[in-house]
């Protein structure tokens, strides 16, 4: 480049194109804008929907372990009195009462268990003290058989126990959890006919 092509102007051009350049360079344009967003707008919608859905798995798993807490609960006290029990006075598919010793000096008392449907709960009832022992009830039923295992209806061979029942929870009209019980006692203290 000779002094003859040396021109101050359009040197001062030159570099202010190439800082224009580079200042639309560093800008966004409308279409790179738009399609960040909507990027960024699917990345927000995934994150929230696992959100939720952590949430709605936690409040399953906190709902179904608090119907097996209380199912194991019920379990225990039907079972525990089942295996004491000297008597059975009635017996239905919604009903139980029976005799249990509550002393060494041969105290007892009547304790029934009961299946009450309007509210889905079960209430224990020891001399006239009604305690519910269960909740959230969708299905219940007592069946009874004799030593052998075969059904019976009549209250002289009664020998074994089974409880059937399904619990069940909401939330807002939502079918969070189900938990299905079966179990089955022996009557080990009860005097019956052979």
């Amino acid at each position: 480049m000779s002094a003859l092509d040396f021109n101050p102007g359009r040197m001062a051009r030159a570099a202010d194109d190439r800082r224009r350049w580079r200042a639309a360079r560093r800008a966004f344009t409308l279409v790179e804008m738009m399609i960040s967003l909507t990027l960024a707008g699917l990345l927000i919608t995934a994150v929230f929907s696992s959100y939720i859905y952590i949430l709605r798995s936690y409040a399953s798993i906190e709902s179904y372990a608090k119907l097996n807490a209380e199912a194991r609960t019920f379990v225990g006290y039907l079972g525990r009195d089942l295996r004491a029990a000297k008597a059975v006075s009635n017996f239905t598919a919604t009903n139980l009462i029976f005799t249990v010793p509550t002393d060494i000096s041969g105290g007892t008392a009547t304790v029934s268990y009961t299946f009450v449907p309007a509210n889905g709960t079960v209430i224990r009832t020891e001399n006239s003290v009604s305690t519910t022992v269960l909740h959230n009830i969708e299905s219940f039923s007592f069946a009874y058989f004799n030593r052998i295992s075969v059904a019976t209806a009549v209250l002289a061979e009664l020998k074994q126990v089974r409880v059937n029942f399904t619990l069940v929870e909401y939330v807002s009209a939502v079918r969070l959890s189900q938990q299905v019980i079966s179990a089955q006692y022996v009557l080990r203290a009860a005097d019956v006919s052979s």
